[in-house]
């Protein structure tokens, strides 16, 4: 008796052939190990067509991001991007990747909790849609090589016990180097679609900012 595939673990197209082999796309995955040794990563086009087009299904007013620190790679980059998704890079070489992919700039974030001025220079230059800062001193250096007004989001660390294990423990501040407290010339603007309120992150939180990057009397106050 084969032992049975979690769908949600394995590959929609995961099945055992004739013989018991496990097979990903009617592709053996003993003969791919043979071929390439292990560990080899698999990746069946169809399943991540599927997962993009399942996403888009369940959250359809959403802007859904595939994280490419998962797996940055041209081809992933183009079918992701295909089915409406955006694309989050973390570094320039993420960020040539997905632009040679034929990503839409304005799809792109570019995250990272140690992005240098030459990354950020490199987003700016390519017209990303939105830029993750995680600290004050960030948004400066963003603003020295800003051309024009940039989008951004920003991390912030929310405190956050939910009296879990502390191994599985997140958003506690000692544990991030994201932003503590909002400065005061920052404002914060939660989105209106009740999908967009489901998730416990501040990346759900859209953060603008003042036209100037040094704080100032005449910026907006706080709006929750």
């Amino acid at each position: 008796m084969t032992p049975r595939m979690d769908p949600a673990l394995w590959p929609i197209s995961t099945r055992h052939d004739h013989s018991g082999r496990v097979c990903i796309g009617d592709v053996s995955l003993e003969e791919i190990a043979d071929q390439y040794g292990t560990p080899t990563y698999v990746v069946d086009e169809a399943d991540v067509r599927h997962r993009c087009r399942t996403y888009r299904e369940i959250f359809p007013d959403s802007e859904i991001v595939y994280a490419g620190k998962a797996l940055m790679i041209r081809a992933m980059a183009t079918w992701v991007s295909d089915e409406g998704l955006g694309v989050d890079v973390c570094s320039a070489g993420e960020l040539a990747i997905a632009l040679a992919a034929g990503v839409d700039p304005k799809r792109i974030i570019l995250h990272g909790n140690a992005k240098s001025v030459s990354e950020l220079r490199a987003a700016v230059n390519a017209g990303v849609g939105r830029i993750v800062l995680d600290s004050p001193s960030e948004a400066v250096r963003l603003a020295s090589v800003c051309t024009h007004r940039q989008k951004v989001l920003i991390r912030v660390t929310p405190g956050i016990d939910i009296h879990g294990h502390k191994a599985v423990s997140t958003g506690v501040l000692d544990q991030s180097s994201a932003y503590r407290h909002f400065p005061k010339n920052w404002y914060v603007r939660y989105p209106s679609s009740p999908t967009r309120r489901t998730c416990n992150s501040s990346a759900c939180i859209v953060i603008s900012a003042p036209r100037s990057p040094i704080p100032n009397s005449s910026a907006p106050r706080s709006r929750r």
